[in-house]
């Protein structure tokens, strides 16, 4: 069985690669239209002359042109392709809003109130460093709270737990 699943498998990889090679080579037909005199070929050059110099004369017309207010030479910012004016306001208020956002939105959240209190917590700390000091007590107690205001549970209740320090 597993020399049949091989054999199936290297000819599917055969077939895989002969089709990759089929879509590498592209093929194509040589067959000339043209007519085999040298008259024919050098007739068909100065049509092609004549008609690149008319173009030549067109494109240079066109380009002459500098003026960036015209209509030839206007170029959309993307958001409309036919309505100039539309497109134009359309670009302007797209930057105006959001540069407007962005320089508002940075100045908001950093000029905003302290939300998590930290400037608070610390100035409070900082008031009862210095009252311990004045009344001359610790300046951290061991005990935060005072011991005979916790109750424990009993002994029995504890048998068997184990308690972490």
């Amino acid at each position: 069985m597993a020399t049949f699943l091989r054999t199936a498998v290297r000819a599917r990889n055969l077939l895989a690669v002969s089709r990759q090679s089929r879509r590498l080579v592209q093929p194509s037909l040589w067959i000339s239209t043209s007519k085999k005199n040298k008259d024919g070929i050098n007739a068909t050059i100065e049509e092609i002359d004549t008609s690149r110099e008319d173009e030549l004369k067109r494109l240079e017309e066109h380009f002459a042109d500098q003026d960036p207010n015209s209509d030839k030479n206007w170029m959309s910012f993307g958001h409309d392709e036919v309505d100039r004016d539309y497109d134009t306001f359309a670009h302007n208020m797209t930057l105006f809003t959001s540069v407007t956002l962005s320089v508002v939105l940075i100045f908001f959240f950093s000029y905003c109130p302290d939300h998590k209190l930290n400037d608070w917590s610390m100035r409070e700390a900082h008031l009862e460093l210095a009252r311990r000091e004045k009344l001359g007590l610790p300046l951290i107690d061991r005990n935060i709270v005072d011991p005979s205001n916790i109750v424990l549970p009993p002994e029995e209740e504890l048998e068997g737990v184990r308690i972490r320090l």
